[in-house]
Parts: C-alpha cells; structure tokens; sequence
C-alpha cells in the first residue's frame, strides 16, 4: 500500500512540469481585486480628506495635495500588493520568478485598466458637457427666432440685417475723415491718429519713419510745442513701450519655464510612482510563492 504525503501549502515538484506558467483566470481575478481595493481606499481618502478640508478648519491646500498624493501612492502600493498575492496563490506558482512577473502582469493591466476607466469617464464628461451646450445654444436661437417672428411681421424680420448693415453704411458716410493737418485736429482726431501710426512705429522699418513724423507733428501741433521737444516726448514714450513690450516677453518665458519645469516634475513623480507600484506588484507575486516539496511516497 503506498500513499502521498503532502503539506498544505506546498506543491509537488512532479505536478509543477505540467502546470502553465500563465494562469490567466488568476490575473483576472488579481486585476479585479486590485481596482476593488484601490477603490475602496480612493473613497476612504476622499472621506478623510473632504473632513479636513472643512472651512471652519482653515486647512492648508499645499498640505492636502501631498497628503492626497501620498494616500494615492499608498492605497496604490497595498492594492497591487493584495491583487498580485492573490493572482500568483491562486494559480499556484511555483517559482519565485513566475511570482514575481504574475505580479508585473498584474501591474500592468491594472494600469491600462485606470488608463482607460479615467479617460472614458473623462470623455464621457466632456461629450456630456458639450452636447447640453449644443442643445442650450439650439434651444435659446429657436426661442428667440420665436420672439422676433412674433412682435415684427415675417417680411420686416427678414429685412433686419439688411436694415442694419444700411444703418451702419450711412453712418459710415456721415462720420467726418481724420483732418490731415495736425493743427486742425480735434483732441479725439489727434488721439486716434496717433493711435493709428502707433503700429506702424512699434513694427520698424520704412514704415516707422513715416509713423515717427506723423505724430511727432501732432503732438508739436496739439501740445503747441516744438519739433525737437515733441521728438523727445515720443522718444520717452518709446522707450517706455518698449520696456514694457520687454518685461511682458520676460514675464512670459519665465511663465512659460515655470511650466516646463512643473510639468517636468509631475512627470518625473508620475513615473515614480509607476515604479512604486511595479516593485510591490512584484513582490506581492513573489510572496505568494507556495513552498516546493519532492513528492514523498511512503510504502507500507
């Protein structure tokens, strides 16, 4: 009479050369528990953190993000840990290796899983967002083509652009043209007329020149000052343009490096954490290895 004796929790060395190295049911079932685990803490931290972030406490926004950001990489790092465990027992592996790339399998549809949920919810949104804003936009022109058709008669309401588009035509026609000669412009003509050569200065070249005499004379003729002191005024005015044109340049690439080098980091920190999570993946894979034994037969 023979029998095998077998520990519980071990498998026999005899029934691992016909076992698959991928058990795919297993991952399933490891994907699974992991988003459920994730999810779960998700929910906690945004308890715990929709607590703490009552008025009456004045919190830190600075010190909720990491916190936030901690909890995330936390409850990411225990979910994968439970998920990877549970696939790599379930499917009986029985080397360390397998273990641990059941759990790097585990990782990885886990994150295309979160990929995919995030952006299809994100999408759905938007879609969402965007089609109430259609409907609104389509709801409030048939309202008002409603109201117009009902105070004017159809042939009036048909004619109101046209009516319009004459309306601005004959003001066009009345408004008086800018006088050429500085000296008989009003404030209002020497305001616009500088401002129209004001472009063509600050753009350079032959067209600068031209800019530069037409208002310098207007400023000589409505300050009722000189030549040469009207050229002096536009000089400080250029030169305080300029600056400013500068500093705004200035204040936009060191904008511009303050993102670059945020949006740097998060990338960084982002695939920090990628690896946080692949590492616990793997070693929840590798702890799950049950302990291999010969099989032993006892012959009574």
């Amino acid at each position: 009479m023979s029998a095998s004796l077998q520990a519980p929790g071990t498998v026999a060395l005899a029934d691992s050369a016909a076992r698959p190295r991928v058990s795919w049911p297993a991952i399933f079932a490891g994907v699974v528990l992991a988003v459920a685990v994730e999810a779960a803490l998700g929910m906690l931290g945004a308890g715990i953190g929709l607590g703490l972030a009552a008025p009456a406490q004045n919190p830190d926004a600075a010190t909720l993000g990491t916190g936030g950001a901690i909890w995330a990489l936390a409850s990411t790092v225990i979910a994968l840990l439970a998920g990877s465990y549970a696939a790599a027992r379930l499917a009986g592996i029985p080397t360390r290796f397998d273990g641990v790339l059941h759990g790097l399998v585990i990782w990885a549809v886990t994150l295309l899983f979160t990929a995919w949920l995030l952006t299809s919810a994100i999408g759905g949104v938007v879609g969402g967002a965007f089609s109430l804003l259609g409907h609104t936009l389509s709801s409030a022109g048939a309202t008002a083509g409603s109201a117009v058709s009902a105070v004017l008669p159809h042939d009036a309401a048909s004619a109101l652009p046209n009516a319009h588009a004459l309306e601005q035509q004959a003001d066009r026609l009345l408004a008086a043209p800018t006088p050429q000669d500085p000296a008989a412009m009003s404030h209002a003509d020497a305001v616009k007329a500088i401002g129209e050569a004001l472009p063509d200065l600050m753009a350079g070249g032959d067209r600068a020149q031209a800019a530069r005499q037409r208002i310098t004379a207007v400023i000589a003729a409505q300050a009722h000052i000189s030549q040469q002191e009207a050229q002096a005024r536009l000089n400080a005015a250029e030169q305080k343009l300029t600056a400013m044109k500068d500093q705004a340049a200035a204040t936009a690439r060191h904008a511009a490096d303050r993102v670059a080098s945020t949006a740097s980091q998060a990338s960084f920190l982002a695939f920090a954490g990628l690896l946080i999570g692949a590492l616990a993946a793997a070693l929840g894979g590798a702890m799950a290895r049950p302990r291999v034994v010969a099989a032993r037969t006892w012959v009574s």
